[in-house]
């Protein structure tokens, strides 16, 4: 199964996202800053094969520990959609 990545998954843009995604068949990550809100959006979409990630690219060292968790639950995204406003971590994603 292919894997999506979706940064900033608890804002309005992410909430239609994530199911748009899930509904073409992929497994989803959803990212967010607050484990909370990723809890919300969890119970609000029910998505079975939702991955929760708690994370941000605000800046490159919060993107780094981003790329880790990632890693560490073992998704190699095809596709990243990011949908957060903010301060650019001046590096690729993709490099991440």
């Amino acid at each position: 199964m292919k894997t999506a990545v979706v940064i900033g998954a608890t804002g309005d843009v992410g909430r239609g996202i994530v199911p748009a995604l899930s509904g073409a068949g992929y497994r989803v990550a959803a990212v967010g800053r607050s484990m909370a809100k990723l809890d919300l959006l969890n119970e609000d979409l029910a998505i079975p094969d939702l991955v929760l990630v708690e994370g941000s690219v605000g800046s490159t060292a919060e993107a780094a520990r981003l790329a880790e968790a990632l890693t560490r639950a073992a998704l190699r995204p095809e596709v990243i959609v990011v949908t957060v406003n903010g301060q650019a971590t001046g590096l690729p994603l993709r490099d991440l």
